[in-house]
């Protein structure tokens, strides 16, 4: 149980009862709120009725009527529902299944069966996201104003804080850009966590399980080693583009293998981000030298 779980309401939906009780049952020792939905319009009424509830949404990928596919992607078109991370279930392990989850927005799939811990797992991790997101969403309306004018910045930043309210900077530098937030998040904490301390992949994986991936980062801040590394992030505005150019200090990766999403990962709790920015938010990514520079471009799109 996390100090946190009080504060959250998740919503689960599936046609067979049997799997909404047994994810009840899975819960139930902890202080999450569960409301539970039998089919896809029942979903969305409850979303639609409850604007500002629901900090994550559990949901079977196949159902009658309106499926999982269908139901996410009419919530990632409303605009208070887009940014709740989904968790898609599902017993169809074929890659172009699972991508098409993915480019429809699902955070991360659950792959029956499962069982208790792994559930938890991808719940914390999707909360992560789901208060990063809402942090980002809250606006002054005179500094959007403002920033809408701004052509050129040049910003460094240290820890992941940093990098989000550098984050909902841009994004309201850039109104016009409505998935910035999800896609430049993720090319900023890269920069932090596997740039600057060199937290590799399967050590993130290891650290969510155990829900200290936070505590890793505040330790790894402090320690003499990376506590004086920094990332920047230039960003341009032109008549034909905006662009974000963001720079860490660390050794590099090997970039290729997360430019899409993977068959290899599909059922990773993280590891989705670049693919997801660079199919979702970015006309372009372009990874420079070893790995620890990345320009990335929105086109300008004149109708």
């Amino acid at each position: 149980m996390t100090k946190d779980q009080n504060q959250h309401t998740l919503l689960v939906v599936d046609d067979e009862v049997h799997f909404l009780n047994l994810i009840t049952r899975f819960l139930e020792n902890t202080d999450y709120r569960i409301e539970t939905a039998s089919n896809g319009q029942k979903a969305l009424e409850m979303l639609y009725n409850n604007i500002g509830k629901y900090t994550a949404i559990l949901m079977d990928r196949v159902m009658p009527d309106m499926d999982g596919i269908e139901v996410l992607k009419i919530i990632k078109k409303h605009e208070s529902l887009k940014y709740i991370p989904v968790i898609l279930q599902t017993g169809l392990k074929t890659e172009e299944n699972i991508i098409e989850g993915y480019q429809a927005g699902a955070f991360c799939y659950l792959p029956k069966p499962y069982n208790s811990e792994m559930l938890l797992t991808m719940i914390n991790t999707a909360l992560i996201e789901s208060n990063q997101m809402r942090f980002l969403l809250d606006e002054n309306k005179e500094t959007i104003e403002t920033l809408k004018l701004m052509d050129r910045g040049f910003f460094k930043f240290r820890t992941i804080a940093e990098g989000r309210n550098l984050v909902k900077l841009m994004s309201k530098a850039c109104p016009n850009c409505l998935t910035l937030e999800m896609g430049l998040i993720e090319l900023v904490i890269n920069a932090v966590e596997h740039g600057n301390l060199a937290i590799s992949y399967d050590e993130k994986g290891e650290l969510l399980i155990q829900s200290k991936w936070l505590e890793e980062i505040e330790r790894r801040l402090i320690d003499p080693k990376y506590s004086s590394k920094f990332a920047t992030l230039l960003f341009e505005r032109t008549d034909d583009k905006i662009s974000f150019l963001i720079k860490d200090q660390g050794l590099g990766f090997d970039w290729q293998q997360y430019m899409q999403f993977s068959e290899e990962r599909i059922y990773d709790i993280h590891g989705r981000g670049i693919a997801m920015a660079n199919n979702t938010t970015f006309d372009k990514i372009e990874y420079i030298g070893s790995g620890n520079e990345v320009l990335a471009v929105i086109l300008n799109k004149k109708e």
